[in-house]
This record gives structure tokens, sequence and C-alpha cells, in this order.
């Protein structure tokens, strides 16, 4: 069956459960009004070149691109002359969005553009895709729950991104700061080492030489230091069990965090609890003293 091609913006039929993706194909000869959704987008770029042009400023597009349009906003698309674009478009209702403060941290932005594709967008992409085809039971419960991940991750992205002048052309080094930075909200889940240079678009070789450079240790060590650091918050603070702690944590086994706790701190979890709620006690007596 040949490809279609379209040579204006495809109609958004939005489901009940808020959440549409679509695929365009633009013929040469492409032409785009100026619209104004209500609902956000998430523009993928498959391949090809064109701009998209907002009421302040033009952002390149260009193959693994990816664009975030907040609702209302008033935007076009040119393709390039000999170049039309094939892309994604995720279409987001707000009214999935049950939490108000989601909404607003959301509506707060601005386009954003550049964002990096591997980390954050093209594996929830195609199980949306799947999950929209194959239409199998929970369907719309799966595609709402990737897509409000695809979503948090954009604001996550938003706090600890690069300056917005270095970020369109943003370096190996840049890069591995930002999976640096992702590793230290998800130690927990299971961390490998070369989707860790996938993410940052680097070969494998590369990524842990800046990433020892950036942090000061290898991939290993640092993921074992942040949970262990974790689990040593979670022994003060909180009456979870040892068990618990050690899940939470991303440890599989519990003998495993046992010694690994030992060998960091010195003492086994247990003694750590008891000697750290000893210690604030004596602090806080010596304080009302």
């Amino acid at each position: 069956m040949p490809l279609q091609k379209t040579l204006q913006p495809l109609a958004v039929h939005m489901p009940s459960y808020g959440i549409h993706i679509l695929e365009s194909h633009h013929s040469q000869g492409f032409k785009m009004d100026w619209l104004n959704h209500s609902f956000s987008k998430i523009i993928f770029i498959i391949s090809g070149s064109g701009t998209l042009l907002t009421r302040k400023k033009n952002y390149r597009l260009n193959k693994e691109c990816l664009v975030y349009i907040p609702p209302h906003m008033p935007h076009k698309i040119e393709d390039a002359r000999r170049d039309p674009l094939c892309l994604y478009a995720l279409c987001i209702d707000w009214k999935i969005f049950t939490s108000r403060n989601s909404m607003r941290q959301l509506q707060a932005f601005a386009l954003i553009a550049n964002i990096p594709v591997k980390a954050l967008f093209e594996r929830p992409l195609r199980q949306i895709l799947f999950e929209q085809t194959s239409c199998f039971e929970g369907h719309e419960l799966m595609i709402s729950s990737l897509t409000q991940r695809v979503m948090c991750n954009i604001v996550r992205y938003r706090q600890s991104a690069p300056n917005p002048s270095t970020r369109e052309h943003s370096s190996s080094r840049q890069r591995v700061v930002q999976v640096w930075e992702d590793l230290k909200r998800n130690f927990y889940a299971e961390q490998q080492l070369d989707e860790a240079a996938k993410q940052a678009g680097l070969s494998k070789r590369h990524f842990i030489q800046i990433f020892k450079e950036v942090t000061g240790d290898t991939w290993l060590n640092q993921v074992r230091r942040l949970r262990l650091n974790y689990a040593a918050h979670l022994l003060k603070e909180t009456d979870r069990t040892i068990t618990a702690i050690c899940f939470e944590c991303g440890f599989h086994d519990l003998s495993n965090f046992y010694r690994a706790f030992k060998t960091h701190f010195g003492q086994p979890p247990v003694v750590f609890r008891t000697e750290s709620r000893e210690k604030c006690k004596r602090s806080e007596i010596l304080t009302n003293k």
C-alpha cells in the first residue's frame, strides 16, 4: 500500500480519554495556516526539515527533534522546500490531568524545543503507538499513564535543562550531566550503562569517560552510593522495615543490601538506625538545655 502523504495538517479526532497520536507525512507543497489548539501537542520529527513558527520566535525542525507546544499557543509549520517533514504528533487534552498543580506546572511553560528525545520520549512513544493500534484490554489506561509520564519528564527536564542559549547545541558533557541529573531521581530503577550511553547519544566508552569526569566515580559506584544514601535517610527518618527499605532503594536481595550497607557505612542497617536515633535524641536534649 503506497504511503499516504498530505498537503495540509491532519484533523485530530480526540477519543474520550483525551489522548491521540497521529503520523503525518507531508508532500512537497504542504501548507499550514496558523493554528491555536485547546490541547497541547508533542511533535517528534521522524525525517525531513523545516521551521516551527510562533508569534515570538521560530525554531528549526530536523530529524529526531522533539517540540512541546502548550495549549492556546498560535503556531504553524513550514517545510523545507525539497525536504518535507514526516512527524508524529501526540495530542493531549488537559482533562487527563486531574491534579491542578500539574496543570499549572505545564501551563506555565512556553514552547520547549530540542528536548533530548531518547531520554524522554522514544520508548513511551513506541508504547503509546502500540497500545493505540492494538487496543488491548486496558489500553486507554496505559496510554494515559504513559502520556503523563512523558509530561512529567518534560516538567523535570525544564527544571534542570541547560541554559536556553546553549540547549540546541548541547555538548557531550552537557548530555552526560543531564543523564546524571536523571539518575539522581531514578536511582532505584534498573539502571543499565548501555541505555545511559544511548540516552546521551554517545558510545559506551565515551560515556564512561565523561561520566567519571563529571561525577568523580564510575556509573556502578554512583548508582550504589545513591541507593545507600537514600537507604540511610529512610533508616533515620522513617519506621519502615529493613526489607521495605531494601526494596524501595532498588536492591533485589536483602543479604546483598546488608553487605553493601555495612561496607559503605561501616555498620549494619539496624545498628545504623539505632545509633542515628540516639544521636538525634542527645542532640535534642542539648538543644533544649
